[in-house]
């Protein structure tokens, strides 16, 4: 998360140095002129960024700092590799909200058909205390799980219903995450 932006003008240009936070610690992320200017509509406070770039002891600051190359949103990130998505359909919380099959099924179709046309597959899994089934969805119904999709299916389905499964970058193992609402 952005917690400081610290913009000066240089010689070559604007540059900005931007305080991180992932709860774990804090690193300052440098974006040179170039680099500033691809992203500048991006940097701002309380944004929750992927930056990628080189880290760089820092002389001044006697510590490691980031010598960002890339930047970009959660959304974006979640968007471009997420490889699958599981809905969770319980019957208790579904009994709980009065919600009939009729509704369900306009519910679930009024929240993918705004994101179809993505990569990401949909899976329901529906839960009862004596058993369980996952449903795939087919090609036509892949998204682009986009925020706003987050905050209607969490707002539909509870808060801990969604579940993704990302695709790995080179190098990397799979990933798997559960999202979770976020307050503010």
């Amino acid at each position: 998360m952005v917690v400081a932006v610290n913009r000066r003008n240089t010689q070559r240009g604007t540059m900005a140095s931007v305080l991180l936070d992932d709860k774990t610690g804090r690193i300052e992320a440098t974006l040179f002129s170039e680099t500033y200017e691809r992203f500048r509509d991006q940097i701002a406070n309380d944004r929750v960024l992927v930056v990628e770039g080189n880290l760089v002891h820092d002389e001044y600051r006697g510590g490691l700092s980031l010598r960002a190359e890339s930047i970009c949103s959660l959304e974006d990130v979640r968007i471009g590799r997420a490889a699958v998505v599981e809905i969770a359909l319980r019957e208790a919380w579904l009994r709980q909200q009065r919600l009939t099959t009729v509704d369900l099924i306009a519910g679930l179709k009024a929240l993918l058909q705004p994101v179809a046309g993505g990569r990401c597959e949909v899976r329901l899994r529906y839960q009862r205390l004596d058993a369980e089934v996952m449903l795939r969805l087919g090609g036509d119904w892949r998204i682009k799980p986009t925020d706003g999709f987050l905050r209607q299916a969490q707002r539909l389905f509870g808060a801990d219903a969604l579940c993704f499964c990302f695709r790995a970058a080179a190098g990397e193992a799979p990933v798997r995450l559960v999202e979770q609402a976020r307050s503010g």
